[in-house]
């Protein structure tokens, strides 16, 4: 990925590891400019996972709560030229 494009990147979710690999491929660049969606459920279930979350500018997303609030954090993300990456299934594929 250039690190001069802003982009979102739309992933199948097939285990844990999923974003380590995407982020191993992105340059330091864009990796500092690049926002992950995370479930407020895992990524923020307890002190030490929100501090790794904010560390590692995961964006929440809450299942449960209304769909217009979820896109408004992705969309802020967008509007400051950041890069979004995105889990849309929303928790990890079971067929791959």
């Amino acid at each position: 990925m250039p690190a001069d494009n802003q982009f979102v990147l739309v992933s199948n979710h097939v285990n844990f590891l999923d974003p380590f690999v995407l982020a191993a491929v992105l340059d330091y660049r864009c990796l500092q400019r690049t926002y992950w969606t995370g479930f407020t459920g895992a990524a923020f279930r307890n002190i030490m996972f929100r501090a790794l979350s904010r560390i590692a500018q995961v964006v929440p997303i809450d299942q449960e709560s209304k769909a217009i609030s979820n896109l408004a954090f992705g969309s802020a993300v967008l509007r400051r030229e950041g890069n979004r990456v995105w889990f849309p299934e929303g928790r990890r594929s079971v067929t791959g």
